[in-house]
């Protein structure tokens, strides 16, 4: 069958349509990580954005936080 390209390769597959890209298929595996890939970026950047406004706390501040709201 013609999707176990997707599989094999672990990249998406272009479909096109009148020579323009139309669609892409891909193994859920490959869109997992892709999605997880964009997750990740997203969360980093909202991590610099917090050190660029200086939304930081000592980790030490952080840790006594956690351990707190275990207990409780």
């Amino acid at each position: 069958m013609r999707y176990r390209i997707c599989h094999k390769y672990s990249e998406p597959v272009y479909i096109t349509k009148n020579g323009q890209g139309d669609l892409a298929v891909m193994s859920i595996e490959t869109y997992e990580r892709l999605v997880g890939k964009f997750e990740l970026s997203k969360h980093l950047n909202e991590g610099m954005d917090d050190i660029r406004s200086n939304r930081v706390l000592p980790a030490e501040d952080v840790f006594r936080q956690v351990e707190r709201e275990i207990k409780e």
